[in-house]
């Protein structure tokens, strides 16, 4: 049986797996309101949604390089906040 290969630059990615690459990925989730994007940095797990336990889905949209600063200064993002009908996290 053979395996579809996919590209990163095509995949997406779910709640629970680890970031292939550093970048800014895209956000969608039907439950909530969430960020439209964030930025991930490769080994990082990708986050939840803060207000359930449904599965968020990711797409890669734009690669950054993996500095040496990212690694040291960064926060980690576990959860993603639920926005307001304004943008603001609620």
């Amino acid at each position: 049986m053979s395996k579809k290969v996919v590209s990163i630059a095509e995949g997406t990615w779910k709640t629970g797996a680890f970031v292939p690459r550093t970048g800014t990925y895209a956000v969608v989730h039907s439950g909530h309101r969430l960020p439209a994007e964030v930025t991930l940095v490769q080994g990082e797990r990708f986050p939840r949604c803060q207000a359930c336990e449904n599965p968020v889905a990711f797409a890669l949209r734009h690669r950054l390089d993996h500095r040496p600063s990212l690694v040291h200064s960064r926060i980690h993002l576990y959860q993603l906040p639920v926005l307001d009908q304004h943008g603001r996290a609620s």
